[in-house]
Formats: structure tokens, C-alpha cells, sequence
């Protein structure tokens, strides 16, 4: 539990201010206001597996469509928070989806992790890493599951995940 309160507070409760800087790309659905027609015009996508990266094909879409999106200052509140086993899992799942968005060669400037796992790959090291990482792998889900979990961390087992998938 310790792990998603970490990340949700860390990374996901961002100002309003700070996601209007990239309006489509700091989208997040489950916290969202959309008129019907727009999400008529633009569904979420069914076919995708799993958990994860949904709103960002759907931000995607709306940014490729020139459609606007304002942000708000709106937190979202959890009533309870899932086993960091559960949450690490899920966001497996969504390095997988990540890469179903943007594509196995597709450089994004949307997604800072699949821009180095990529930046790995050119420079000829993305074999080695993907070994060093695959090799930290239960030390970092140690870390990841304890009372102090690292982001740091976590980011490196996502780094890993996504260099398995590429």
C-alpha cells in the first residue's frame, strides 16, 4: 500500500497548472468531464488488454483531433488503496499497453520511459541493460514492497518491463 500512495502522491496529484502545460498528455479519464459528443466522436479504445494507458491514447486522439482540454483542480480521493503486489502487477500490464500506443519503433515525445528504453536501443546497450535490469529485478520489487519504497526503483523495474517488450 505504501508503494501506490508513494506514486499516486509523487507523480499522479499534479496542479491543474502543471498538467495545462501538456493538456493531452496529462490526461487522466478517471477524473475527467467529457461532453457525450466528444466521447461518441473519440471512445476509449476496447481492444486494449489490461490496465493502463488508456487516457493516453485518448488524449492522443483529442490532441490529433485539435480538440481543447482545460484542466482543473479536482483530487481525486481513494477510499482504499490496493497491495503494492496488485499495483506492480497492473503497471505491467500498462508498460504492455504503453507500447500497443505508441508502437514497438514510434519515438514519443509523450513518454519520458519509453523515450530512454528507446535511446538504449540506438545506442546499441539496450541487450546489456535489459540483463543488469532483469537481474535487479527481485531486489527492486523488494525495495518496492517494503515500508520506503523508491521511485527510483520503480521507474528501473518499468525500464525493464519495457525493454523486454521492445
Amino acid at each position: 500500500m505504501h508503494l501506490r500512495w508513494y506514486y499516486g502522491q509523487a507523480r499522479e496529484a499534479r496542479a491543474s497548472a502543471a498538467r495545462q502545460q501538456q493538456p493531452h498528455t496529462q490526461l487522466t479519464i478517471n477524473n475527467a468531464l467529457v461532453q457525450a459528443g466528444i466521447l461518441a466522436q473519440f471512445p476509449l479504445d476496447e481492444q486494449m488488454n489490461g490496465y493502463g494507458h488508456e487516457d493516453t491514447k485518448f488524449g492522443l486522439a483529442l490532441a490529433a483531433a485539435g480538440v481543447s482540454v482545460f484542466h482543473l483542480d479536482n483530487p481525486v480521493l481513494h477510499n482504499g488503496l490496493e497491495p503494492g503486489a496488485s499495483f506492480l502487477s497492473k503497471s505491467e500490464e500498462a508498460v504492455r499497453n504503453l507500447v500497443q500506443v505508441h508502437g514497438h519503433n514510434g519515438a514519443s515525445r509523450h513518454s519520458r520511459l519509453l523515450r530512454l528504453a528507446l535511446r538504449l536501443r540506438r545506442l546499441g546497450v539496450a541487450t546489456a541493460a535489459q540483463a543488469v535490469l532483469t537481474a535487479a529485478e527481485p531486489q527492486l520489487r523488494r525495495n518496492l514492497l517494503s515500508a520506503r519504497p523508491s521511485l527510483r526503483a520503480f521507474d528501473l523495474l518499468k525500464l525493464s518491463w519495457l525493454l523486454k517488450q521492445l
